[in-house]
């Protein structure tokens, strides 16, 4: 398990278990080179660590195994340092996903309005494969967004006890279309929302509090 604290800064802490992360003793701090992280859309994903460099539209690739660098990835005209950023701010201009289909990164662009872009990330060669421009509402109103199956979420609000899931765009079909799904905020501000295909549960950080939702995925 690894947990980063903050939307900026150079510290990567890795768990040995969840246990250990709850009781907050065992875990190795990993420093990342030059200026860090920025955001918090990163993932990790087959032992390596993806995240967005500071003040950038780069995203880098870390091993976990060696802690160093193997290669890095310009998102071609993706906002970055607050200009298409959530809800809430925070640098979230690009937002890094993993599902059964592999690695994602999720942004925003001018040519596409300022609302959601999807593309796919070729992790072998660390290249982007194909990108979808999306239909939904400018980012900066949206709480925020995670992968299922090719599927791109989103909620309406990062702060509202009653917030829904109201979005979804299918990569597979390249459509969009309106939801309504009850998804609560219960502390108010919701900073992160990821996906664990792994064991099919979504990872959320509210207002300071790691929690996890299992899902019933149809």
């Amino acid at each position: 398990v690894w947990t980063i604290t903050g939307y900026t800064g150079s510290a990567v802490v890795q768990w040995p278990s969840t246990s250990a992360l709850a009781s907050g003793s065992g875990g190795t701090t990993i420093t990342l080179p030059g200026s860090g992280h920025e955001g918090t859309g990163h993932v990790v994903y087959g032992g390596y660590l993806y995240y967005v460099s500071y003040n950038s539209n780069t995203i880098v690739k870390f091993d976990l195994k060696t802690k160093s660098t193997v290669a890095s990835l310009t998102v071609p005209n993706a906002g970055y340092h607050n200009t298409y950023y959530y809800q809430w701010g925070g640098y979230s201009d690009i937002d890094l996903a993993v599902d059964e289909n592999g690695l994602w990164v999720l942004y925003a662009t001018s040519t596409n309005g300022g609302k959601m872009v999807i593309s796919r990330i070729d992790e072998s060669s660390f290249s982007i494969t194909k990108t979808w421009n999306t239909t939904s509402a400018v980012k900066n109103t949206i709480g925020n967004a995670f992968m299922i199956c090719g599927v791109m979420y989103a909620t309406d609000s990062y702060y509202n006890s009653a917030a829904t899931i109201n979005y979804a765009y299918d990569t597979n079909t390249s459509t969009g279309r309106s939801l309504s799904i009850a998804f609560s905020n219960p502390y108010n501000y919701n900073s992160q929302i990821s996906y664990n295909p792994n064991d099919g549960k979504l990872y959320c950080r509210d207002n300071q509090r790691l929690q996890t939702y299992a899902l019933t995925i149809y």
